[in-house]
C-alpha cells in the first residue's frame, strides 16, 4: 500500500495586500485604498464626478496604487458647505499627496478624472514621474460640438449626453460599470449640467488641454476605438509635443482598463517603467538647498536642516526654503518665532523649480538678539485653517 502525501503551499504576496483609510480636508473624509505591491506608487482618479472608485480596483495587480474618491462620491463624506468647483478636486488630490507624504508617483486618470490630474500637473507639483491618462476629457467644447452633432441625428426627447460621456461599461451581460443607477446625480449635474444635449454646468467652457505643452513629464493617452468623441478627437493633443505618447486599444470603448485588461496593463506597465528609467538617467534629485544661494556667505536652511541647532551672531540674516506646491493651494507660514531674538525681514516668497518639479517657500531673517530661540512653521492649505503638518 502506498501513502500519498500532498503538500499544499500558500503564498502571500505583497501584492495581494490593501488597506483602507480618511484623510481630512476642509472638515470632509476623503476615503482611500491602498494595493500593496514594490515600486513606485500610481495614484488613479475616477471618472465622474459623482463614482465610486471601486471599478478601478485591480487594474494595475503587482503595482502599487492608490485610488480614493473625490469629495461626494463613493464613500468620501462631506462634513461642511465649501463650495465644490474644479480647483477644489486639484487641491483635494494635493491634500491627499501631502498628508499621505508620497514623495514620487505617476498619476493615472480616467475621463474627468484625467482633467483633475493634468490641473495637478500643471502646478509643476514636485514627484510626479508621469501622466496616463484613459479616454481624457479635457477639450470641452470639442466634446460639447460632438454632442450637438449627436444631437441633431437623434430625437431630442431620447437623446441623453450621460450615455455618450460614460457609455455602457464593457461589452457583456453585467450591469453597466458607470450608470445612472449609481451615480451621485446632484455632484454630476453640478459639474456636467442638468440639460441632456450640451454640457451646461462648470466644466462648460473649459479646455483643460491647452496646458499639456507645459507638462514636462512623460504623458500616455490611452483611447477606446469606440469611444466618444473618438480617436479623432484624442489625436489633436498629441500636436507639437514630444512627451505624448498614445495608444488606441482597438476592441474598447470608454473602458479600456475593463474590455481589455491584460493589454491595458502591459502597455501602461511598460511606460511606467520608461518614465521611471528616464527619470532616474536624468538624475533628478532634490537640489541642495545650501547650494540655492545666490549670493556667497547667505545662509540657506532647508528640509534636511529641521530640529537641529545653528549657531548664528547677531547681525546675520538667513533664508529657511521649504518645499510646497502654491498652484494646488498649500504653503508653509511662520506659525511662531521668539522676536526678541529673530525677525523677518521681508515677506515671503515662492521660488519655483523647473528643473526638479515643485518649488519652495522661502524665508527672510536676521538675528536681532543673543539667545536661544526657535522657529516654528505650518503647512496648509487656502481652504482649511487647520495645518497638515508643523
Amino acid at each position: 500500500m502506498r501513502t500519498f502525501f500532498v503538500i499544499i503551499i500558500l503564498a502571500f504576496s505583497a501584492s495581494c495586500l490593501a488597506y483602507e483609510g480618511q484623510i481630512l480636508f476642509s472638515g470632509n473624509e476623503i476615503h482611500y485604498e491602498v494595493e500593496e505591491a514594490d515600486g513606485e506608487v500610481v495614484i488613479l482618479i475616477g471618472d465622474g464626478p459623482g463614482f465610486s472608485s471601486s471599478y478601478m480596483k485591480g487594474i494595475l495587480s503587482g503595482r502599487k496604487t492608490l485610488r480614493y474618491d473625490q469629495l461626494e462620491s463613493g464613500s468620501s463624506k462631506n462634513h461642511s458647505d465649501v463650495a465644490i468647483d474644479f480647483q477644489y478636486f486639484v487641491a483635494e488630490l494635493a491634500s491627499l499627496i501631502f498628508s499621505l507624504e508620497i514623495d514620487s508617483f505617476h498619476l493615472l486618470g480616467h475621463g474627468f478624472g484625467s482633467a483633475i490630474a493634468v490641473g495637478f500637473a500643471l502646478t509643476n507639483p514636485e514627484g510626479l514621474l508621469s501622466l496616463v491618462m484613459i479616454n481624457p476629457r479635457l477639450n470641452l467644447p470639442a466634446i460639447d460640438s460632438a454632442l450637438s452633432d449627436l444631437a441633431d441625428g437623434e430625437s431630442s426627447q431620447s437623446f441623453d449626453k450621460f450615455h455618450y460621456l460614460f457609455g455602457d461599461g464593457p461589452t457583456s451581460e453585467l450591469k453597466p460599470v458607470l450608470s445612472r443607477d449609481i451615480i451621485n446625480e446632484e455632484i454630476y449635474n453640478l459639474f456636467w449640467g442638468e440639460t441632456p444635449t450640451f454640457i451646461s454646468g462648470i466644466l462648460r467652457g473649459h479646455d483643460f488641454s491647452s496646458g499639456l505643452l507645459d507638462i514636462n513629464v512623460p504623458i500616455l493617452i490611452c483611447s477606446g476605438l469606440n469611444s466618444f468623441p473618438g480617436v479623432k478627437n484624442l489625436l489633436t493633443f498629441q500636436e507639437g509635443s514630444p512627451n505624448i505618447e498614445f495608444v488606441t486599444f482597438m476592441n474598447s470603448g470608454h473602458l479600456p482598463m475593463l474590455e481589455e485588461k491584460k493589454a491595458f496593463k502591459t502597455i501602461v506597465e511598460d511606460f511606467l517603467q520608461r518614465a521611471e528609467e528616464n527619470f532616474s538617467h536624468q538624475g533628478q534629485q532634490e537640489m541642495n538647498l545650501d547650494d540655492m544661494s545666490e549670493v556667497p556667505g547667505d545662509m540657506v536652511f532647508g528640509w534636511e536642516d529641521l530640529e537641529k541647532v545653528h549657531e548664528l551672531h547677531v547681525g546675520d540674516d538667513f533664508s529657511v526654503k521649504l518645499p510646497s506646491n502654491r498652484g494646488a493651494g498649500y504653503f508653509w507660514k511662520v506659525k511662531s518665532l521668539d522676536e526678541n531674538s529673530i525677525r523677518l525681514i521681508s515677506d515671503p516668497y515662492y521660488e519655483e523649480l523647473k528643473e526638479s518639479g515643485g518649488g519652495r517657500d522661502v524665508f527672510d531673517f536676521r538675528v536681532v538678539g543673543s539667545g536661544k530661540s526657535s522657529i516654528e512653521f505650518s503647512f496648509g492649505s487656502l481652504w482649511e485653517e487647520t495645518s497638515i503638518r508643523t
